[in-house]
């Protein structure tokens, strides 16, 4: 039965969480991280993006996040980068 168990339980998706900034990523990692000490971490998988600074690298992670059904959490600053979080097609 324990080889039923572990067979499921190896199967099961990780879950991910896209963390993206427009500067290291450092604050977003972390406030990500300190929240997830709730919770069972061994199928989770943070994924840091850096230095995310145009439309276009917005519109790619994003697309990706969605695609790999991707949890998102951001910090950004930039007038250019900021607005395309809010407006993007979740």
């Amino acid at each position: 039965m324990c080889g039923g168990v572990r067979r499921v339980m190896s199967e099961e998706k990780t879950f991910e969480i896209f963390v993206l900034s427009d500067g290291t990523g450092e604050t977003v990692d972390k406030a990500v991280r300190a929240a997830l000490t709730q919770f069972d971490s061994s199928k989770l998988r943070v994924v840091r993006y850096k230095s995310v600074r145009s439309k276009e690298q917005v519109d790619a992670i994003l697309e990706e996040a969605q695609r790999r059904s991707a949890a998102v959490a951001y910090t950004a600053v930039s007038d250019e980068v900021l607005p395309k979080f809010a407006r993007h097609n979740w």
